[in-house]
């Protein structure tokens, strides 16, 4: 009878032990995922009362016929591009990005996340959902 008792408080005990671990598991899952954060231009927006670092990851020809202001660009066609962006930006501060539509930066974003960054926040619907709310541009 007290092997029974026994048996079953450590059955009890493993199977609150797994779900510990899978639970942890989880939470890190979430914690990766959230270093790719995809936001309105409102929210770019509204982050720009604060002194952010935003690249524009299209073309120079795209760049100088209009960009957010206070944006950087730095093509994400450049063979050079992360090596570039590693030389402008350090990793652990908050980067936005943003490309004529979301696509391209969210390339860019990825690869950035490769590369170390821990925070980048992609403008999703780019330069175009950006112009469409008839927000500042720089020329």
């Amino acid at each position: 009878m007290k092997a029974l008792k026994y048996f079953w408080i450590f059955v009890i005990g493993l199977a609150l032990t797994s779900c510990n671990t899978s639970s942890s598991k989880s939470s890190n899952n979430q914690e990766v995922q959230k270093v790719i954060v995809d936001i309105t231009p409102e929210q770019l927006k509204k982050d720009q009362e604060e002194d952010i670092q935003i690249v524009d990851v299209r073309t120079p020809e795209e760049f100088k016929e209009g960009h957010v202001t206070g944006a950087k660009n730095i093509n994400v066609f450049d063979d050079n591009f992360v090596k570039e962006m590693e030389t402008q930006y350090k990793k652990d501060e908050p980067l936005y990005l943003y490309c004529r539509s979301g696509a391209r930066s969210m390339k860019a974003a990825k690869m950035l996340k490769k590369a170390g960054y821990t925070k980048i926040y992609n403008v999703d619907g780019g330069f175009l959902a950006w112009k469409s709310k008839n927000y500042k541009i720089e020329k």
